[in-house]
C-alpha cells in the first residue's frame, strides 16, 4: 500500500502525526540552544610552569627536559611543543582526535605524570589547562566612552563589571583602558643628604610599615583566636607620616620630611578610543552552559 492511499484511508491518524510534528518542531525551535560562536574543544593541553628570575637555558634543563621525558609516553600524544623563556616554560601537547571522555582521561594522566616530576624548589606549581575557543574568543565587548574625567570613567567601568559578574553564567570580565591608582614617593636628594639618610632606608621603612603579619593563635577555653598585626598602608598620608629614624631625644625624621608623597595614576599600558574619544573596554566571557543571545540582551 502506498503512502498516499494510507493517508487517504486514515485521515485522522495522518492529521495527528502532522500536529505532533508541528508541536515537537515548535518546542525544539524554542528550546534549542543558540550560540553566536559555539564553544569548540580541541584535544590540546597547555602547561605553564613559572620559575621567576631563572634564565631560559636553566629553565630548559631543570624544567622542560624532565617534563618532556615524563610526558613522552602518554597514550595518544602526537606532538609536544615546548617554549623556554626568562622566568618560566610553556608546553603545548597535541593529542589525536578522541571523544571528550577519553580526552578527560588523558588530561588526568598528564596531571598525574606531572606530579612525578621533581621540579626546582623555586618553581611555581604547574598550571595545566585544556584549550577551548571560549577561553580565547570573548562573547562580547562592551565599550564605555565619553568626555569624563578618568577617575569617573574608571568608577563606571568597575561598577558595570560588578553588575555583569552578578549575571548568571558569566565567567569573567576584563577591563582595558583604565589605570590603577598609585601613591608616588618622590625623594629630595638634598634633604636626604642633609639628614644623613639613604634612599634604601626610606624604602625599608615603607616596606616595614606596609605589612599584615600573623601573631599566632590564642586559645581561650574552647575557642581559638587568630592574632594579626594590621599594618597595611591606606593612603598617602599614612606613608608621609612613617618614621624613618628616631633619636633618643625624641626627634623623628618622617618620610614627608625628605620626600613629596602624593596619589597618582600608574603608567598607561593600554590606550582605547571610540570614535576618537577616550574609552574603556570590558571584555566579557561566558561559561560553557550560558546562552550568548540571552546574556547579551541582559547586559
Amino acid at each position: 500500500m502506498s503512502v498516499a492511499k494510507f493517508s487517504v484511508r486514515n485521515p485522522v491518524l495522518v492529521n495527528m502525526i502532522m500536529i505532533a510534528a508541528i508541536v515537537l518542531g515548535t518546542y525544539s525551535m524554542i528550546t534549542l540552544p543558540r550560540e553566536l560562536s559555539p564553544d569548540v574543544s580541541f584535544p590540546w593541553i597547555f602547561i605553564f610552569i613559572g620559575d621567576p628570575g631563572v634564565a631560559p637555558d636553566e629553565i630548559e634543563q631543570l624544567i622542560v627536559n624532565p617534563v618532556e621525558d615524563e610526558l613522552a609516553d602518554v597514550d595518544g600524544l602526537i606532538n609536544l611543543l615546548s617554549y623556554s623563556r626568562q622566568g618560566g616554560a610553556f608546553l603545548w601537547l597535541k593529542f589525536e582526535t578522541m571523544s571528550d571522555d577519553e580526552f578527560d582521561k588523558r588530561f588526568e594522566t598528564v596531571r598525574n605524570e606531572l606530579a612525578k616530576v621533581k621540579l626546582p624548589a623555586t618553581a611555581l606549581d604547574p598550571d595545566v589547562s585544556k584549550f577551548k575557543t571560549q577561553d580565547f574568543q570573548p562573547m562580547v565587548n562592551v565599550v564605555l566612552s565619553g568626555d569624563l574625567p578618568e577617575a569617573e570613567l574608571k568608577e563606571l567601568a568597575e561598577d558595570l563589571k560588578k553588575d555583569i559578574l552578578d549575571l548568571k553564567d558569566i565567567a569573567r570580565v576584563q577591563i582595558a583602558g583604565i589605570r590603577d591608582r598609585e601613591i608616588w614617593v618622590e625623594a629630595d636628594p638634598d634633604k636626604i643628604e642633609g639628614y644623613g639618610l639613604s634612599l634604601l632606608q626610606i624604602i625599608q621603612a615603607i616596606k616595614a610599615n606596609n605589612l599584615n603579619l600573623t601573631g599566632g593563635d590564642l586559645k581561650i577555653g574552647r575557642w581559638d583566636y587568630t592574632i594579626r598585626t594590621m599594618g597595611e598602608l591606606k593612603n598617602a598620608q599614612d606613608i608621609a607620616n612613617i618614621v624613618i629614624r628616631a633619636d633618643p631625644a625624641g626627634h623623628h625624621i618622617r618620610v614627608k620630611d625628605v620626600a613629596t608623597v602624593h596619589p597618582a595614576w600608574a603608567e598607561r599600558e593600554t590606550i582605547t578610543r571610540y570614535n576618537g574619544r577616550p574609552s574603556v573596554t570590558l571584555t566579557v566571557a561566558k561559561k560553557a552552559r550560558g546562552n550568548s543571545i540571552q546574556l547579551i540582551d541582559a547586559i
